[in-house]
């Protein structure tokens, strides 16, 4: 059963594992910026779309790419290349009937960033990652 992607009346009980709760408050947080200033100044479709992925997955949901394009505030043509290169660098991955799913590796790289912000720690300084260059 495909139940309907996360949006603003999906009930919190719905959101069982903690670190999804958290990827579905970081989400809301997003879009109540929005409320109060400039779309523009929040485009990052692969984050929402990795968060998307996050939370279906804990609910046991799917989502189709071009259902994540819909749940972006990004144009449609800019979220498709931002979920191309989601695949590319093996953060997601497109499964049987369509859907799209996060990786292990995207999944260990979320909880990691959840515990992280849950400790209030600082990260260890190190270079930022660049695309292919992990």
């Amino acid at each position: 059963m495909n139940i309907p992607a996360l949006n603003d009346d999906t009930p919190p009980s719905l959101v069982v594992d903690p670190s999804a709760r958290q990827a579905r408050h970081i989400l809301m947080a997003r879009r109540a910026r929005r409320d109060h200033l400039p779309d523009i100044l929040f485009g990052e479709p692969a984050w929402e779309c990795l968060l998307q992925l996050y939370i279906a997955a804990s609910e046991r949901r799917h989502l189709s790419a071009e259902q994540c394009v819909g749940l972006s505030a990004a144009p449609a043509g800019t979220a498709r290349r931002w979920i191309k290169l989601l695949v590319a660098e093996g953060l997601a991955e497109q499964a049987e009937g369509g859907f799209l799913m996060l990786t292990d590796k995207a999944r260990r790289a979320i909880r990691a960033l959840f515990g992280q912000l849950a400790e209030g720690s600082s990260p260890p300084a190190r270079r930022r990652p660049t695309a292919r260059g992990r």
